[in-house]
Parts: C-alpha cells; structure tokens; sequence
C-alpha cells in the first residue's frame, strides 16, 4: 500500500515538473524572433475567439429573453380559455344554439329560406285578416252590486295576515344578505399558548413578533378575497390579472378554505420572507392557526 502511494506521488510530481518546462519553453518562444509572427498568429486567433464567445453571449441572451415572452403569452393564453371555458359553463341552456350552416348559400339553403319567408308572409297576411275585436268588461249594475256576499270584502284579520307575510318575506331576504361567508382570519396567539411552544421553535422570537405576522397574514387574506368578491366588470385589467391568478392556485383540496401564497404576502403586507418568517410559520402550524398544502409547486397556507 505505501509503495503505490509513493509512486503515485512521483507521478504527481513529474507532471508538475513537466508543465513548468513546457511554461519556460513558452517563455524563451516570445523572446525567440523566429517564433514571434507565430505568437502573434496565435494572439489574432485568441481575440477572433474571444469575439465569437461574445457574439454567442449575446444570441444566447436574446434567445432568452424571447423565451420569456413566449412563456408569458402561453400564461395568458391559458388564462384566455379558462375565463372562456368559464363563460360557456355559465352561458343559460335555453339560448337557441348555433346552427351549423355553409357561409355560401347552396341551392337547396335558397329554396328553404324563400318557402319560409312565403309562410311568414302567409301568416301575417291570415293575422291581420283574423283580428279579434278587443273584449272589455262591462259595468257593474246596482242589482249585481248588492247581491255580492259580504265576506269577499277584506277583514282585518286578513289585513293583519298579509302585513305577517310580507314582513317575514322582507327578514328572509335579509337574512339571505347577513348569511354571505365572512373573510375566515386567524386568531391571534395568547400567552399561554406562547409558553408552550417548545424552546426549539421559539429561539429569540417574542410573542409580540408572532402576532405581528398574523395580523400581516389576515391583512394579505382579507385583500385577496375582497378581490374574489367584487364582480369582474368592475375590475380593472391589473385586478383581473390577479382575480385569473387566484382561480388558477385553487384546487380541490382547497374548497371554501381561504388561503394565501408567498406572491400574496409579498404583494398585500411588508413582511420579509426570511428564514425568521419561516420559523414564525413553524410556530403558527404547531398552534394550529396555520396549515400547509402543497401541490404543483406552490405552498398554500390555510387560515385554520
């Protein structure tokens, strides 16, 4: 063993003595005159290189920035058929469809819509000819007056029923307005619940700090799901963008959950997603005022 290390060493070091004669071999060819127009041959190929390897940064940066763009149309072009898909799930069924006709008319096209058209006018004609004279009511006389029965004039009893109708009417279409979901937020954390954090998770956190970020949390919620709630007309096109993003990050584990991304926090709070935060984050999950899900390379924290 120790003598294979020794001639691994002798190797090692015969190279290395090897590439400093092949340097002071160099070193006498640029002072040599005969090999001069050779090293000056050999620096003009270097700078031709040189700008080559420049030309190629350029092209490869170009090329990027192309497939940035491309990137971003795809994005939007996605988002494009989603709102259509959108709007045909929400179109009525009893709208006519669509017939599928030839944008030329053929022969046969042109001899239906004329016997059509001749059934139209057969009908309006036959219309006019049928009109009935309009029937009017005719007067009440004295003798049908008085012998009409004196219940079918309206009580009190049948006043004070109508006036309970119409107000239990009016309190359910109240109650239908108090009933919209409110914007779930998560509570704050107490001391008692700090305290028993274990010391791992806390480290120089305060309790203070924690609440800060909770607060900083709801605050990015609540701005994400007004946004869901307004209707789309009156959004303007950077809303829009956001209110596509938001639908494109549901899935189905998170139905009637109200939840944010990093993009969310970053956008509606001032909060710095350092490894501080983090380990906030750690703490709100073991409170269970926090949970992950993750899938499709996005973390969504679920208010619990």
């Amino acid at each position: 063993m120790a003598s294979s290390r020794l001639e691994d060493l002798a190797i090692h070091i015969d190279k290395k003595i090897a590439n400093i004669k092949k340097c002071l071999l160099f070193r006498d060819i640029g002072k040599n005159d005969s090999w001069k127009p050779v090293v000056r041959k050999m620096h003009n190929e270097v700078i031709c290189v040189h700008d080559l390897l420049h030309k190629m940064e350029k092209e490869v940066k170009e090329q990027e920035k192309l497939n940035y763009s491309l990137q971003e149309i795809r994005k939007s072009a996605k988002r494009n058929q989603k709102t259509a898909e959108r709007l045909l799930e929400l179109t009525p069924c009893h709208l006519p469809k669509i017939q599928s006709c030839n944008t030329m008319p053929t022969e046969k096209c042109k001899g239906e819509t004329e016997k059509a058209v001749e059934l139209s006018t057969k009908k309006e004609k036959k219309a006019v000819k049928e009109k009935k004279p309009i029937k009017e009511a005719a007067l009440i006389t004295k003798e049908e007056s008085e012998n009409v029965p004196v219940n079918t004039m309206p009580t009190e009893k049948c006043k004070g029923e109508t006036e309970k109708a119409v107000e239990l009417s009016t309190k359910k279409e109240k109650k239908a307005v108090k009933e919209k979901k409110p914007i779930k937020e998560a509570a704050l954390i107490t001391k008692e619940e700090f305290e028993n954090v274990p010391a791992y998770l806390k480290g120089r956190i305060k309790h203070d700090e924690i609440n800060a970020v909770v607060q900083e949390i709801n605050k990015a919620v609540l701005a994400k799901y007004k946004i869901l709630c307004q209707p789309l007309k009156s959004m303007s096109a950077p809303v829009r963008s956001l209110y596509h993003r938001f639908i494109e990050e549901e899935t189905k584990d998170t139905k009637e959950l109200f939840f944010v991304v990093e993009e969310d926090i970053k956008m509606f709070t001032q909060l710095k997603l350092d490894r501080r935060f983090y380990n906030i984050l750690c703490i709100l999950r073991h409170c269970k005022r926090v949970r992950e899900i993750r899938s499709f390379g996005l973390i969504r924290y679920v208010i619990c």
